[in-house]
């Protein structure tokens, strides 16, 4: 059986060595999160796409959003940001139990997306019918 998904399966990305290179951040998050390092201008900030808003405008799913792989949004990121997020924030537990990734390219950042698709945030949405809910179908039940 394979092993359970966490950050430290994942090979270590290199280190970045030069500006422009970038890595694509997988998010499992519904709203994204902001990421924030500070750097010789003051703080920098990147915000990580997150799924909800792509099924919101899409319920039907008749299109895949190019950039939602597996019900994971990915966001491109310098190398540089993400190493310095990386080193202050390793702690983080959506980063630690790999709800927050980085992939070398699409394919990988697939196969991670593919490998932890039932993994739960906690973020959810709740299904009413769980909780005794009963659906409304009319207004007869409604204070007149």
């Amino acid at each position: 059986m394979a092993e359970p998904f966490n950050q430290k399966n994942q090979p270590q990305m290199p280190q970045a060595q030069a500006a422009n290179k970038t890595v694509i951040i997988g998010c499992k998050l519904p709203n994204g999160i902001r990421l924030t390092v500070e750097g010789e201008r003051g703080p920098e900030h990147i915000v990580l796409k997150g799924n909800a808003n792509y099924y919101q405008r899409n319920p039907q799913r008749k299109f895949v959003a190019p950039d939602l792989v597996v019900g994971d949004s990915l966001t491109m990121v310098s190398s540089d940001f993400w190493d310095a997020w990386v080193s202050k924030h390793k702690d983080y537990e959506p980063y630690r139990k790999g709800m927050i990734y980085a992939a070398k390219d699409r394919d990988y950042a697939k196969g991670i997306a593919t490998d932890t698709k039932e993994m739960k945030t906690g973020l959810e949405q709740c299904v009413p019918k769980n909780f005794g809910v009963a659906e409304l179908n009319d207004d007869s039940n409604l204070p007149k």
